[in-house]
């Protein structure tokens, strides 16, 4: 096929999505429909991939078919892409069970118009896997046709020739995007990073502590602090809504009072947190309360005694950029041994680098 076939076909690919999308944004449709309208805009043009390249690479090539195995793995990430969509509505797994596989053959099909990238079968047995861990135990016949599938992709990864050498120039990757949390992310071969199970905080910020209750004076200490947290973070079921964090923190204030002298406030303890994002109101917002318990020590002066003791604390986060930037307000407990009732009170902005370098990550696959 000519140079000018190649760009008229990949012209008609464009317009055929960029149309359906149009169209269904100009009629503003209600959020469920136009939800669903999405998805079968995808089917459509997943459908148009494949119908156009149904005839080649059926079996085997001698020589590798560089635009049909592009089209093959366009097909693939649109049904991907298709999937999360309907999972966002709710759509149980089950029902997903026919779209995994077309995604799975789409990939074997564009491995078969190229036998030198046996990623493609590779991304093809992950994806296989990680739906049928996703399928309840009941669902007999849909674990059935998945298990089926995946040995067939296992038998012809198996078999794959090593010798066959990749092509010197790295070919053009798909790639089909969407919207998780509001931000733009890469649905690549389902490569799953740990760092989306973990949460790595660093918080800064201004607080200030009553140390000086006993003398029933109304002059804080006020310093700025530094926070870290180390979190798991847990996703209850298949909804992208909520999202549970828990794991231990260390908060340091540094403080001074004219009367009293500096102050250090050493913290450590557990941490209870939950993530909500309103995913159609905001998708790129977030609101997280939390609540913190823990043990204080304050070193004071020397000629003072150092108070230690029980600590209770909560707050809550408003973040923005899948969690990465979170400015935050807490209120804590002096020790409860303490008599006072003023809190300690830490105003701050919280980075978190894990979700940084997870974004980071997700732009390079």
């Amino acid at each position: 096929m000519s140079h000018s076939h190649r760009n008229t076909a990949s012209a008609a690919t464009m317009f055929v999505v960029v149309s359906l999308f149009a169209r269904e944004a100009w009629s503003a449709p209600t959020a469920a429909d136009a939800a669903l309208k999405a998805i079968q805009a995808l089917d459509t043009a997943a459908a148009y991939e494949e119908e156009k390249m149904s005839e080649r690479c059926v079996d085997l090539q001698t020589s590798a078919d560089a635009e049909a195995a592009a089209a093959f793995l366009r097909a693939a990430y649109i049904h991907m892409t298709r999937m999360e969509r309907a999972k966002e509505m709710g759509e149980p797994a089950e029902d997903l069970t026919l779209v995994a596989i077309q995604a799975a053959n789409d990939f074997k099909r564009a491995y078969l118009c190229d036998r030198s990238n046996v990623a493609h079968l590779a991304s093809a047995r992950i994806l296989l896997t990680s739906m049928l861990s996703s399928l309840p135990s009941s669902a007999t016949h849909s674990r059935e046709e998945v298990e089926k599938e995946l040995a067939v992709v296992v038998a012809l990864e198996a078999s794959s020739d090593p010798n066959v050498k990749p092509p010197t120039q790295r070919a053009p990757r798909a790639r089909v995007v969407t919207m998780d949390a509001g931000e733009v992310t890469f649905n690549t071969p389902l490569q799953d990073s740990y760092l989306g199970r973990l949460s790595l905080r660093a918080d800064f910020g201004f607080g200030t502590a009553d140390l000086d209750g006993e003398r029933k004076t109304r002059s804080n200490h006020r310093g700025f602090y530094f926070r870290t947290q180390l979190l798991a973070r847990f996703k209850p079921g298949e909804q992208k809504s909520v999202i549970l964090l828990f794991g231990p923190y260390y908060n340091f204030l540094r403080s001074s009072q004219p009367a009293l002298g500096d102050a250090n406030l050493h913290g450590f303890g557990a941490h209870f947190e939950l993530q909500w994002g309103p995913p159609r109101v905001a998708p790129w917002l977030s609101l997280h309360p939390f609540v913190d318990l823990g043990i204080e020590h304050i070193e004071l002066p020397t000629n003072v005694a150092n108070i230690s003791g029980f600590q209770i604390g909560g707050g809550a986060m408003l973040c923005v950029w899948h969690a990465s930037f979170c400015p935050n307000v807490r209120l804590m407990t002096v020790p409860l041994s303490q008599d006072t009732d003023r809190p300690t009170i830490q105003v701050g902005m919280a980075l978190d680098v894990f979700r940084l370098v997870d974004l980071s990550l997700s732009r390079r696959r």
